[in-house]
C-alpha cells in the first residue's frame, strides 16, 4: 500500500500543506476584503482563490482525520521520540 506518511519524524506532509493552504486562504481572504472596496475584477479573482484554498485546507484534513485515522494537527509518536521518552523519564 502506498503511503505518504513517514515514520522517520512523525509529521504528516499533507497536514503541513493543508495548514498553508489555510493560512494562504485567510490571506487571500482579507485582500478580497479589501479589493472589494476598489470593485474590481481582481476582487472576484481573489475571492474565489480565497474559497478554494480554504475548501482545499478543510477536505484534507477531514480526510486524514476520518479516512486514515490520523490526527493531522497533532504528531505521532515514533519509535525514537518513545525510546527518548522512556530513557529519559522511565529509567
Amino acid at each position: 500500500m502506498f503511503t505518504l506518511h513517514h515514520t522517520d519524524h512523525g509529521y504528516h506532509e499533507v497536514a503541513v500543506l493543508a495548514y498553508l493552504f489555510m493560512l494562504l486562504g485567510f490571506a487571500a481572504g482579507g485582500i478580497w476584503i479589501v479589493l472589494l472596496a476598489e470593485a474590481t475584477t481582481g476582487a472576484a479573482v481573489t475571492g474565489v482563490a480565497a474559497l478554494g484554498l480554504l475548501l482545499a485546507a478543510t477536505t484534507i484534513l477531514t480526510v486524514m482525520t476520518k479516512r486514515l485515522h490520523h490526527d493531522a494537527l497533532v504528531p505521532d509518536n515514533t519509535t525514537v521520540e518513545v525510546g527518548h521518552y522512556l530513557h529519559d523519564y522511565r529509567d
